[in-house]
């Protein structure tokens, strides 16, 4: 039977479309956002240093081992730091690259077995969910982590569910699966592996055992996988005397299973929360998803997907680090599952009670956030001009509604408005986070002669944060105070010190407080006092700084000390 005109046209311009809509959803604003929490600027840094070196084994920050991730994404970043420098846009671009790969791979995995027209659909929803907006763009190992996974789940789908795949097909598959799995390892460690494990086992439970099983080959599989491990890991074991299974798979990956860091609450039911945010605005289509697999229950792929989406949940909810990205790998299984058939089947307006519920709630806070949000911070002493980046956060919820709307009812009008809101809002969030941003203030104190590089002696205080050392440069000394038994500091470099913290949600309790008629000024979080004779005058010149720090998603003034001539 010749496919339809709509999915002719799919198969021919899908995986184009697919490639186009990445760049231009995903791009914008990655060269002028600063990097934003910690391990945005350790693995940015971490690259640079192992130029420097250079290194390809082993990686490093500040000067110092970083054991945290396998290699993966610092290689894939040297390529545009020789083409760019290390500057943001080119440590961000292998994640948006890797985002555009995990889109073609969802509308690769939906025209197999669905159809083109649902695939395009799939992979378009993918890029619009706000986690994908956020992870998508960010100079971090989640996305190339994410495409090996939803590869290994394609060759592990046309291997299973595929009777009459010839043998040379098979092998071909076989190749996909576990060249995937180790890609995913070498992006961030054995959670693909976990992630894949678990979901086969609870797809066998689903669907019984009729299935070709032995077209996995899982011995022959685990040489595959292993095999460019090993090269790198053994030379890296070697090297470090053991010491980068100890710290990357010891500490990084099982006594964080255990143990939550930064003193975070390890809650039961955290990601059937966090998805509800996550999957916007697409968890409007929730129930769809629901009816689905209750109508097609009798369809080896539904049991396949929906054992694909909940694995990495039920992984995840017993770890102790909880973080919303974390089930990420699951999300294409969602899509999937979603556009099952080329339209949504509210495609001429939201009918059911979830649907309603869901956005007009999403639209509140798009409110509050925007027009709240905004107010507060422009009022609320320090950081008024960030009242303008929650403006443009707001903007780019509202564009990921519009967005919604266009594709599920594949009209222009929406998706145009949607694609004007979220370029726009993308780019005042990132211009006004640049204008603000603290460690990028800084770096002109901190930087040496050398590029890349601190000025020898450059000390910090109380600012501990890795973005001061991309900006800054390596070989930054970090200490929490000044002790008066440090004194005389024993330093001919730049010092940075931290004086004052305002966090946002004290400042938003301090803000509700005037409202209510007090007239107290706003009050920092958190005030270093400084041993007295810590800078005598004669021997040092003093400058007030002022900015924000994502990281902490805080307020800091600052002084730096420079060494008089």
């Amino acid at each position: 039977m010749n496919p339809s005109p709509g999915e002719a046209t799919a198969r021919r311009w899908g995986p184009w479309i697919v490639l186009a809509a990445s760049l231009v959803l995903l791009l914008p604003g990655i060269s002028e956002l600063p990097l934003l929490d910690r391990d945005e600027p350790r693995f940015a840094t971490a690259t640079r240093e192992m130029l420097e070196r250079p290194d390809w084994v082993i990686p490093w920050f500040n000067d110092q081992y970083r054991f945290d991730k396998p290699p993966l994404i610092y290689w894939m970043m040297m390529p545009f730091y020789a083409l760019g420098g290390a500057v943001e846009w080119a440590a961000r671009l292998p994640g948006v690259l890797a985002s555009a790969a995990a889109a073609l791979g969802i509308f690769t995995f939906g025209r197999l077995f669905h159809s083109a027209r649902s695939g395009l659909g799939a992979s378009l929803a993918f890029l619009t969910c706000l986690q994908m907006q956020i992870h998508g763009r960010l100079a971090l190992a989640d996305m190339p982590m994410v495409a090996g996974v939803l590869f290994a789940f394609l060759g592990a789908a046309r291997l299973l569910l595929v009777p009459g795949l010839s043998r040379r097909a098979q092998w071909g598959w076989f190749w996909v699966l576990w060249l995937s799995l180790s890609v995913s390892f070498l992006a961030k460690g054995p959670v693909g592996l976990f992630v894949l494990v678990l979901a086969l086992a609870l797809f066998r439970l689903l669907a019984g055992r009729g299935y070709p099983w032995g077209r996995l080959r899982p011995l022959r599989g685990l040489l595959v996988f292993l095999a460019p491990i090993a090269a790198w890991g053994l030379p890296a074991l070697v090297r470090t005397d053991g010491l980068y299974w100890d710290v990357g798979m010891g500490y990084h990956v099982i006594e964080r299973g255990t143990d939550a860091f930064n003193e975070r609450i390890t809650l039961p039911f955290f990601y059937f929360l966090s998805v509800l945010l996550s999957l916007f605005p697409w968890m409007a289509g929730l129930w769809i998803a629901v009816r689905r697999v209750r109508r097609e229950w009798g369809r080896p792929l539904t049991r396949f997907l929906l054992a694909w989406f909940v694995s990495p949940v039920i992984l995840f909810s017993f770890y102790a680090t909880q973080l919303p990205h974390y089930i990420l790998p699951g999300f294409p299984a969602f899509f999937l599952l979603l556009f099952a058939r080329p339209r949504l089947p509210d495609a001429r307006g939201l009918r059911t009670a979830w649907q309603r519920w869901y956005l007009r709630v999403a639209v509140v806070l798009l409110g509050v956030l925007g027009v709240g949000g905004g107010v507060l911070l422009a009022t609320a002493g320090p950081g008024r001009g960030l009242g303008l980046a929650v403006l443009g956060l707001a903007g780019l919820g509202t564009g990921l509604l519009f967005l919604r709307t266009g594709i599920a009812r594949q009209a222009g009008a929406p998706l145009l408005a949607g694609l004007v809101l979220l370029l726009g809002g993308s780019w005042l969030f990132a211009d006004r986070m640049r204008a603000d941003h603290l460690s990028r203030q800084l770096a002109p104190a901190l930087a040496g002669e050398t590029p890349g590089r601190a000025a020898e002696g450059a000390r910090a205080y109380g600012f501990q944060e890795p973005s001061l050392v991309f900006y800054g440069g390596s070989g930054i000394e970090f200490g929490k105070r000044i002790r008066p038994e440090d004194l005389p500091l024993s330093t001919d470099g730049p010092v940075v010190v931290e004086r004052r913290e305002y966090r946002f949600d004290d400042l938003l309790g301090q803000w509700l407080e005037k409202l209510a008629g007090s007239r107290e000024t706003y009050v920092p979080s958190g005030e270093e006092e400084l041993p007295e004779g810590a800078f005598p005058p004669d021997r040092w010149r003093k400058e007030t700084l002022a900015g924000f720090n994502p990281a902490r998603t805080s307020w800091v003034e600052v002084e730096v000390y420079r060494p008089r001539p």
